[in-house]
């Protein structure tokens, strides 16, 4: 008989206040009803139909989204209504229009209703409001339709809007006179060379948490800094000092110093215990593993892979795809930043053509005679690990020293991107729209960005790397979610299929025994 999954998901959205008015322009007072205010606004109870709450993550992106809407009435309206019974004036009585601001932290939870309810839903995003609107229209039956949205980015938007400005008129007439300038402006060390997870570190602890301390109510409950324990998972890379005088957003300064895109991924995360910043490898995966290799991970250094199984019964709709657009036979990577320390440029020029981190054309998958010749090219701004200075003027064994870690780093960057990118004619990319909260295979959570989804069909199993998570829950009617991927496996897997019983098409239509 059909198997019916009963689930009962739940949400908890609550505002709590930054903005602590007493002026609306610095000179005329606001109203009493300002004056001591909750900690925070719940805004469940006024979630009901026409509502939504989206939240949207990327591992692309500097900073998630999210959106709530809901029917606007009073705060407190249930006791007014009881005060008009009673004939007791009313007081304080305000939409929630009038007393939410910019730069107020909504947190959001949501679970998806299978199995026990947690005593705590799972955090599902904390974030800053950047714009609170209220639309007021009429129905078609003359009915009053008022509805109140609140947007904003969770706290990634705080390094992509900090910007890093060297002006004296910027910096409280402080005179500039040093090349050190994060180091006299926010303490950032100053040393010849850093390692990349300590740069990242530095940025975060000097520059961005005591800029969240500053402006964040001490009895706020919410997070009044970004952590970053072993969410920084990167373990290797230098940056020299150029950063000190580098102007910009934090993300940029972030990204452009961190190899983000190619070879890192840098975002926040929101965790029980609160916001992370995640700095780590791309955990891109062999289509085979190598011989002798301990796993199919391409970069050494990135985190094990977590996947989040996803049922068919689960998944409402799918679509992939595969495309020649990213294919690519010859790779090139530079580094300018090291281009006058040495004669590198020279060194790399003199390379093989046969050399297979650079020319791939007799590969299967990116062929000259298929493609054509499709370079692929990427520009590294970190040096190799034995990298300790970037001193002119060295004797000549350590200059030839420090060159060969130079010419060894930007070898192991062409490769790892040599092996990101030569399948990619047979890797998938798509989306699919599934039941929303589910969770981990090891119970850590839900499914996050940065995870990969086993997409069942059938009795066959199909992984891809989730690079955005989209949860839309709607009061009354579910909780849905819808994954963007890349890397998928399905083409792959059904590539090396046998015939029979066990072909592609009929294993998608299968029925397993039992349910998940």
């Amino acid at each position: 008989m059909p198997h019916i999954q009963d689930a009962q998901p739940q949400i908890s959205v609550r505002l709590y206040k930054t903005i602590s008015r007493t002026t609306v322009d610095g000179q005329t007072a606001v109203s009493t009803r300002y004056q001591g205010k909750d900690e925070y606004i719940d805004l469940t109870p006024f979630l009901g139909e026409g509502s939504s709450v989206v939240t949207s993550k990327s591992v692309r992106e500097p900073a998630g989204a999210f959106s709530v809407t809901f029917a606007d009435r009073p705060q407190g309206s249930v006791l007014a209504e009881v005060q008009q019974m009673l004939c007791v004036p009313t007081q304080a009585i305000e939409s929630i229009y009038g007393l939410v601001e910019p730069m107020d932290v909504v947190e959001i939870r949501m679970w998806g209703g299978v199995g026990p309810r947690p005593a705590v839903l799972p955090i599902k995003m904390r974030g800053f409001v950047s714009e609170v609107q209220r639309m007021q229209s009429m129905s078609g039956d003359g009915k009053p339709v008022r509805q109140v949205v609140i947007s904003g980015q969770d706290y990634g938007k705080i390094w992509q809007t900090f910007q890093v400005i060297y002006l004296a008129a910027y910096a409280e007439g402080q005179a500039l006179l040093t090349s050190f300038n994060l180091w006299d402006m926010f303490g950032v060390d100053a040393k010849n060379v850093l390692s990349a997870p300590e740069f990242v570190r530095q940025m975060i602890k000097k520059v961005i948490n005591p800029h969240i301390t500053k402006f964040m109510p001490k009895n706020s409950p919410m997070p009044k800094e970004l952590q970053t324990g072993d969410s920084i998972a990167v373990k290797h890379g230098v940056v020299n000092n150029s950063y000190q005088n580098m102007q910009g957003s934090i993300y940029d300064i972030l990204k452009f110093y961190g190899d983000v895109g190619v070879w890192n991924e840098l975002y926040t995360e929101d965790r029980e215990d609160g916001v992370h910043v995640v700095y780590r490898p791309i955990p891109a995966m062999h289509l085979t593993k190598p011989k002798g290799a301990k796993s199919r991970k391409i970069q050494d250094d990135a985190p094990e892979p977590v996947y989040v199984t996803v049922p068919d019964d689960y998944i409402a709709s799918v679509s992939t795809a595969r495309s020649d657009a990213n294919v690519a036979n010859f790779y090139w990577v530079n580094n300018s930043k090291y281009d006058l320390v040495d004669d590198l440029y020279r060194k790399l020029s003199a390379i093989k053509s046969s050399d297979d981190t650079v020319n791939l054309k007799e590969y299967p998958n990116s062929a000259v005679k298929y493609y054509g010749v499709r370079p692929m090219y990427a520009e590294t701004q970190q040096g190799g690990d034995g990298i300790t200075n970037e001193t002119s003027g060295l004797p000549e064994e350590q200059q030839d020293k420090r060159s060969s870690e130079i010419e060894s780093w930007i070898e192991k960057r062409r490769r790892l991107m040599v092996e990101m990118n030569r399948d990619n004619v047979v890797l998938e990319r798509g989306m699919a729209r599934i039941k929303g909260g589910l969770m981990r295979r090891d119970g850590s959570g839900p499914l996050r960005a940065g995870d990969y989804a086993v997409l069942t069909l059938g009795t066959t199993e199909a992984n891809a790397y989730v690079v955005t998570l989209i949860d839309e829950f709607l009061p009354f009617q579910g909780y849905t979610a819808t994954i963007q991927f890349e890397r998928g496996e399905g083409f792959v897997n059904r590539t090396s299929a046998e015939g029979g019983i066990n072909s592609p098409w009929l294993a998608e239509q299968a029925r397993r025994l039992g349910f998940p």
